[in-house]
């Protein structure tokens, strides 16, 4: 009885290379570089889309349309402007903002952003040397308007 040694073989795409040949163990190591680098493509191919998915609902969420509440403050028997401190509130007096009026040419200006809904609001105007004024402001009918 005889006895034949046979080398183990290794068989990538159907060439057959024998397992102690150093090209043999070059293929084995690339092959499992490249799954390396393949499953690594991956995870980052579905890090990105994942960060894509929530950056494009950021951008899809509408802000609130605003419209603008401004006026003019001045002295009622010279015309003449008032520096006037404004305090924009709401029909229950929780205060929602304030400004000071900022001054053009003759003319003493305010304006207020707000959500474009119907809302009763209360301008109050104060300046050192005049009475408190306060004017009850009822936003309707908004349509397509930007500005009261």
């Amino acid at each position: 009885m005889t006895v034949r040694f046979v080398k183990p073989t290794l068989q990538i795409n159907r060439l057959i290379i024998p397992k102690t040949s150093s090209l043999s163990v070059f293929i084995c190591n690339f092959a499992a570089a490249m799954k390396e680098v393949l499953s690594m493509l991956c995870f980052l191919l579905v890090c990105s889309w994942a960060t894509a998915q929530t950056d494009s609902l950021k951008t899809k969420q509408k802000k609130e349309r605003q419209v603008e509440l401004s006026g003019e403050v001045y002295d009622s028997f010279t015309k003449a402007q008032v520096k006037a401190l404004m305090t924009l509130m709401r029909k229950d007096s929780t205060v929602v903002d304030t400004m000071t009026c900022w001054t053009w040419g003759t003319n003493s200006y305010y304006e207020f952003k707000v959500p474009a809904k119907n809302d009763d609001f209360i301008i109050r105007a104060q300046a050192e040397g005049y009475q408190d004024t306060c004017i009850v402001y009822q936003l309707r009918h908004i349509a397509r308007n930007n500005y009261y």
